[in-house]
């Protein structure tokens, strides 16, 4: 589709494996190697070829037709005897229909008929016609039948299967998001623990120097070796969540290598944004993003263009169960030449002499029972109601979980600046008991405790950071926004998934 080959065009693609990977790209590589993507474009493209296999019907058809007829054994037209004789006819026969989508029906038809009886007439006989026909439809199938009503309804279709499909890349972009800042913190936890055995491996040698100089008994030096095992086995851990996690990442993005079982194949090069908080904006901002999520949010825009098409089908079901009354006129100019005139098989077209038939009347179709339309018109109504509730639910969901995510947004934008607080509180502690302890105003217990919190309150601020940025996704995607396109879908592009709509 053209609109997912602009959007691809935005980013450069890794088919292969990926050494340093930013969101953009990791977004890019969504796009261009998740299968359900693809899925859905193919969809896209099945309900373009249905769209136009319902204008079927409405297309001109032209038929010709040349037959020869032998007759054995004439019969005698006042007799009733058998004369042995034999005779032919020859008929070339041409016409050309047309349905219009409000009813109406042309037909225009010539013919030729060449015939031969050595009884009745020892010489040709060459009869040509040309008739134009109307017949227009006055209750059944006159502006909503079912041939116009299933055309209109497939091609709303089309719109709502590309709605489907952008609702899809939504989704993708979505996950592979929330994955990558989840790769992103799985990898700060490595980094996190490893400068947290950094500090307690020189706390070990301050507290080697003091055992030596005989400041500190030789027993407290198991309590920091103790903790140095702690954390090494806490780095193995996380190592194994990252690379999980890298994984999960991989699967995201589509572009599995089951070969590769190294951290180090992929670098996440993207670092947390920064982040300019003015949390009070948040509580005035729900109708603004409530509004973006009505009119932005794909799998809406779909089910509404579903409840106009369930709409078109209830008209055409419901045109179905009327009598059948049309209206039908026509003209028709004959000629014809005989004996030693009718040589040419084609001397009849010049009409040297026509005569000319007008009609004009009315039919009139009206079924005892008519079970199977009214079947229809059931059938239709009761997919009209789904569709409607289906809507509803829809937006009852989004307003659900929109009200959710705000709430949480509200409350992770408190939590990153306090967590950044106490991180730099409790560094401050350390800093003041590291100071006091060749003294014997501290103990290496309160010490090794204010380590202990220190890595708990980075590793905390770590994971709130984490969802804080994975909820400006969430948001995005609950209010539709995480694509950017114009009303033709020729241009589709990422909008920056750090960034809340109306706020950021």
């Amino acid at each position: 589709m053209r609109f997912l080959l602009t959007f691809l065009c935005l980013y450069p693609v890794f088919l292969t494996t990926v050494e340093n990977l930013s969101l953009a790209q990791a977004l890019a590589n969504t796009v261009e190697n998740q299968m359900e993507v693809q899925i859905a474009e193919i969809k896209v493209e099945a309900q373009v070829g249905l769209a136009m296999q319902a204008g079927g019907p409405f297309d001109p058809l032209i038929q010709a037709s040349l037959t020869s007829t032998s007759i054995n054994d004439l019969q005698d037209p006042c007799l009733g005897l058998r004369t042995h004789r034999k005779g032919y006819i020859n008929t070339l026969k041409a016409d050309i229909t047309k349905k219009t989508r409000c009813g109406t029906q042309f037909s225009l038809e010539a013919r030729i008929d060449q015939e031969k009886d050595f009884f009745i007439c020892p010489f040709k006989t060459n009869i040509a016609s040309l008739s134009f026909n109307i017949v227009q439809p006055i209750l059944r199938n006159y502006g909503c039948g079912l041939d116009t009503t299933k055309e209109i309804a497939e091609k709303i279709e089309v719109q709502a299967a590309y709605f489907d499909a952008l609702q899809t890349i939504s989704e993708k972009i979505f996950n592979t998001s929330v994955q990558y800042w989840e790769t992103v913190a799985a990898k700060k936890a490595v980094v996190i623990n490893q400068e947290a055995l950094e500090r307690l491996q020189k706390l070990s040698a301050d507290i080697d120097k003091l055992i030596a100089e005989d400041q500190m008994a030789r027993m407290e030096k198991n309590q920091p070796l103790e903790k140095i095992l702690f954390r090494q086995l806490a780095i193995l851990q996380t190592k194994q969540l990252y690379f999980s996690n890298i994984q999960f990442l991989k699967l995201a993005m589509g572009s599995v290598n089951p070969t590769s079982c190294k951290v180090e194949d992929l670098l996440l090069t993207d670092d947390y944004p920064k982040l300019h908080l003015d949390i009070y904006k948040f509580q005035d901002i729900f109708c603004d993003l409530m509004e973006y999520a009505i009119h932005n949010r794909y799998n809406i825009l779909a089910s509404t263009l579903r409840e106009r098409e369930a709409a078109v089908l209830v008209s055409g079901a419901a045109n179905s169960t009327l009598p059948e009354v049309d209206v039908i006129a026509g003209v028709k100019t004959t000629d014809f030449t005989r004996r030693c005139q009718a040589n040419n098989f084609l001397s009849p077209i010049v009409m040297s002499n026509p005569q000319t038939e007008w009609t004009i009347g009315l039919s009139i179709s009206v079924p005892f029972y008519n079970v199977q339309a009214e079947g229809l018109l059931e059938q239709r109504r009761a997919e009209q109601m789904e569709v409607i509730y289906n809507t509803q639910f829809l937006m009852q969901d989004t307003i659900t979980n929109l009200s959710a995510a705000l709430s949480d947004h509200y409350a992770l934008a408190l939590e990153v600046d306090k967590a950044s607080e106490r991180a730099k509180v409790t560094q401050k502690l350390i800093e003041d008991e590291r100071k006091k302890l060749p003294f014997g105003f501290s103990n290496l217990f309160i010490l090794l405790d204010y380590e202990d919190r220190l890595t708990d309150a980075l590793q905390q601020h770590n994971d709130i950071y984490k969802s804080y940025l994975q909820n400006i996704a969430r948001l995005r995607f609950f209010t539709g926004t995480l694509l950017r396109r114009d009303c033709c879908f020729n241009n589709i592009e990422v909008v920056d998934v750090t960034t809340l709509p109306g706020v950021d």
